[in-house]
């Protein structure tokens, strides 16, 4: 996607060291509700 790997790596580890981990703990919405089961 990005081309250039040291790109990629650089923007990976921007985003990881700024990023805040979100835990969504119970059933998925989606797989309760899914067309197909």
């Amino acid at each position: 996607v990005f081309g250039d790997p040291n790109m990629a790596a650089a923007i990976i580890d921007r985003t990881i060291h700024h990023g805040r981990m979100i835990r969504f703990e119970g059933d998925s919405w989606r797989k309760t509700h899914a067309l197909m089961q």
